[in-house]
């Protein structure tokens, strides 16, 4: 019987740009990670352990020590690159990081294979990027159990694939005939399934990534055994987990609101997203939510709203050049009733909201506009 930890898209060293779990909970989590990778015989990582431009030598170290850690217990490691790693500028790092067997650009297309009570495993594996023809893995045995690690679009449709990212289709699946595919790059824990067996798995991200990614997240612990999956367990690791609301500022006079109801749910264990909505009466300036989301670790403010017509002009129309010049014709056209009756107010105040905000507008806004 073998037990394998599989994980994917840990997302280490993540200091220069705000993901949704700040780093000091990733090394926690990955801490976590390394435990319970004790109590297995391979530890398999499918892609994205390290984000992009932050592959440094100090974020590698502490990798290194675990899986050294990891090593000296008799834990195998089997490490894919994920498009993160391979967008970075310097992955020279990695060569030092203690790893069984490392998938990258430069690797070879033979499989790790590890033997215990007569049962035998192979792992095969590609980095994310299709630099190498998939159709190259070529099974050693009939023998065994056979299992892939990519950093891939499983079992996706054309429309949906990711630029650059590998793609296995069915036709690889039927060609490859491994056993198992150990997957990263999806974030959402997903089983597949064929003929009543499981086939393949994306455990998710052990960490939110994103701030879309709510809930329980996971690693999934595999126990083969006579060359068969006995058994997939979907263990919790995540060190803390995300809550999003939707608050709509439409009836809402002032900032303090959205800043009561986010103290009140924000705890040590979680981080809440508030998306706000709706027609907003009340001053908010971007510097102010970055101040916020940079200063707080625990909340995370975005800002769909809109603010009035109203605010618009008190904010610009005594503002000596051409737009100013523009909000005081458009106070005094609004106050002597001169608009055209057939514009709605809220669609122009989004228009405009739009325009401030990004300097430019979109084609559909100003059609969703005139058609309203």
């Amino acid at each position: 019987m073998v037990k394998i930890l599989l994980t994917a898209d840990v997302h280490l060293g993540s200091e220069i740009e705000r993901l949704a779990v700040p780093e000091d909970y990733r090394l926690k989590t990955f801490k976590k990670l390394s435990f319970l990778a004790k109590s297995h015989d391979i530890l398999i990582i499918a892609g994205d352990l390290f984000h992009e431009n932050s592959i440094n030598e100090r974020t590698v170290n502490f990798a290194s020590e675990e899986f050294k850690n990891l090593r000296d217990c008799g834990v195998e490691i089997v490490y894919t690159l994920g498009e993160h790693e391979l967008n970075s500028n310097d992955t020279s790092l990695l060569s030092g990081l203690n790893v069984s067997k490392m998938f990258s650009d430069t690797g070879s297309l033979e499989p790790y294979q590890f033997t215990k009570d007569n049962q035998q495993i192979f792992i095969y594996g590609l980095p994310a990027y299709n630099t190498h023809d998939i159709t190259g893995i070529k099974k050693l045995s009939e023998y065994g159990f056979h299992i892939g690690v990519f950093h891939a679009d499983f079992y996706n449709t054309e429309e949906n694939k990711t630029p650059k990212i590998r793609m296995i289709e069915k036709d690889d699946i039927m060609s490859l005939n491994l056993d198992f595919y150990a997957l990263g790059h999806n974030h959402q824990f997903r089983l597949f399934k064929s003929n009543g067996r499981y086939i393949g798995a994306y455990p998710g991200s052990p960490e939110a990534v994103n701030f879309d990614e709510n809930g329980d997240r996971y690693a999934l612990s595999i126990t083969i055994k006579g060359n068969e999956i006995h058994q997939i367990k979907r263990l919790t690791v995540n060190s803390l987990k995300l809550e999003s609301f939707i608050f709509d500022c439409t009836n809402t006079g002032n900032f303090n609101s959205v800043m009561d109801v986010l103290n009140e749910k924000k705890s040590e264990g979680k981080i809440v997203k508030v998306q706000l909505t709706g027609k907003r009466n009340f001053k908010l300036d971007r510097e102010d939510i970055l101040k916020i989301n940079n200063e707080n670790k625990h909340i995370y403010i975005e800002d769909k709203s809109f603010p009035t017509i109203n605010l618009f002009l008190e904010k610009f129309a005594d503002e000596e050049s051409l737009r100013g010049e523009f909000f005081n014709i458009l106070k005094w056209k609004i106050k002597n009733n001169e608009l055209p009756p057939e514009i709605d107010m809220d669609i122009f105040s989004g228009i405009i909201n739009k325009i401030i905000n990004s300097g430019s507008y979109t084609l559909e806004d100003l059609c969703s506009y005139w058609n309203a």
